[in-house]
């Protein structure tokens, strides 16, 4: 007989997704920044994640989830032709102007699910 899998594990994930988290919150309170979520392949995991403790109110403005590909170019900025060569899974960065954090009064910074840019770029 095969074994399954650890009936802790997601358990575990969830936890240490959580105290990431946390750790991101309370930079951004010593900082005095906020940030904002662009998802799409993560289906709203992150901003989720941010979201979870109580006070994230101060630090976390918003987020856009994108999974559709015509929402990824109308409301997250990736380039229509970037979209038509590569399909809508490969990571691509849309232009920093359009980043959500970027380009939205209030917020200086954006945190993306692009596996090529897991960083909070900070304007």
């Amino acid at each position: 007989m095969i074994p399954g899998p650890d009936p802790d594990h997601c358990r575990r994930q969830w936890a240490d997704a959580l105290r990431l988290a946390d750790l991101v919150h309370g930079r951004l309170v010593t900082l005095g920044r906020t940030v904002s979520v662009a998802e799409s392949l993560t289906g709203g995991l992150i901003s989720a994640l941010l979201t979870e403790a109580p006070g994230t109110s101060t630090t976390f403005r918003g987020g856009l989830v994108v999974y559709a590909t015509d929402l990824k170019n109308t409301a997250a900025g990736v380039d229509r032709g970037d979209l038509d060569r590569h399909g809508p899974v490969r990571p691509l960065r849309p232009p920093r102007r359009s980043r959500p954090g970027c380009s939205r009064p209030g917020c200086q910074g954006a945190l993306t699910d692009e596996p090529a840019s897991h960083e909070v770029a900070m304007r």
